[in-house]
């Protein structure tokens, strides 16, 4: 199937005058940013998963050292000279899979070295272990891929904790009885916005109502979420 696809890219880039053809009118960058713009949709909504990056993330791993310098291909631009009469097209541009979430890790970076502390979140949770761990642990690794902590208590201990965004966390059952208790407690403690983990069925009107402005769930844009939880949270510490 591989072999199908790429051969019939190779006759219309051929049919199209061949590849400097196409690069120098756009076609090939045109091809490559659709693949590109689907695929960072799947990254985003965690459809495709980066192991250690979009998933399963190591909030405490040390950063790579790297080397800061240019490709071969920017030394030959800075060298050609438009006298030569050389044809030029529109670079092809280089984008790490994971640069969304890397940005994220590169701003927690930046917060924890200036203040002492990574943006975070509150994690209230609500019942017993076997209500929240499930969603709980899954919010927590959500926020830990854009460089968010958390900090985990009962929503009482909100105040306490000084953090003002919060996300309840437990079971469709216990939001039932507890969840717009929880909601209006976190509200009276100063919480200036408040998540609910899962999804919210009937509930919706009523917990928006006390005070839920995000439902967090799978299939959503977190890299969205993630950017305005980080702009949130960096805010608290300036």
């Amino acid at each position: 199937e591989l072999a199908r696809s790429a051969w019939s890219i190779f006759q219309a880039i051929e049919t199209e005058g061949g590849m400097m053809a196409c690069l120098t009118d756009g076609k090939v960058q045109a091809m490559i940013r659709d693949v590109r713009v689907a695929r960072d949709t799947d990254i985003a909504r965690r459809k495709t998963s980066l192991t250690g990056v979009s998933e399963f993330p190591n909030l405490n791993e040390a950063p790579n050292k790297t080397l800061d310098m240019s490709i071969p291909a920017d030394w030959t631009i800075a060298g050609a000279s438009p006298a030569a009469g050389m044809e030029t097209c529109d670079p092809l541009q280089q984008h790490p899979l994971s640069e969304g979430f890397e940005a994220l890790r590169d701003t927690s970076d930046a917060v924890l070295t200036d203040t002492g502390t990574r943006p975070t979140v509150f994690l209230a949770v609500l019942g017993k272990p076997a209500d929240f761990t499930v969603r709980a642990t899954w919010m927590s690794n959500l926020l830990a891929s854009g460089g968010i902590d958390v900090v985990t208590g009962s929503p009482e201990e909100l105040a306490a904790s000084k953090l003002s965004i919060a996300c309840i966390c437990s079971s469709d059952a216990v939001y039932a009885d507890e969840a717009e208790r929880a909601v209006r407690s976190l509200a009276q403690q100063g919480a200036t916005y408040i998540m609910m983990a899962g999804k919210p069925g009937e509930m919706e009107a009523s917990l928006n109502a006390a005070g839920v402005q995000r439902f967090v769930h799978a299939g959503q844009n977190v890299l969205e979420l993630l950017n305005e939880l980080s702009r949130l949270a960096t805010g608290d510490r300036s």
